[in-house]
């Protein structure tokens, strides 16, 4: 009896989800999750130590071509499966848990 009063309370709260207020609060949620203030405070150091301002066009080029479709990515596979960015996987499919079987 438990267990089915706990799923009626999960299925209550699942549907009670907020909403954000504007496309502009959830892009800078999202990209303040994704960067932390330590990449903030680390970028520099590694700028200095693998090139200096050559090392800032690969970064670039790469953040845009592969970082950004990727980040699209998970979250739009979170937002389907209404999980987590790396539990969503588990719905996707089982075999990118990791684990053997």
């Amino acid at each position: 009896m438990n267990r089915q009063r706990q799923k009626t309370e999960n299925q209550k709260s699942a549907g009670d989800r907020g909403q954000w207020a504007s496309k502009r609060e959830y892009v800078l949620v999202m990209s303040g999750n994704v960067v932390g203030l330590g990449n903030v405070w680390r970028f520099p150091y590694l700028c200095y130590k693998n090139g200096g301002g050559a090392f800032l066009v690969p970064y670039g080029l790469l953040a845009v071509v592969c970082g950004i479709p990727l980040f699209l990515l998970e979250t739009s596979v979170g937002q389907y499966t209404q999980e987590g960015f790396i539990t969503s996987w588990r719905k996707m499919c089982p075999l990118m848990q990791g684990e053997l079987i």
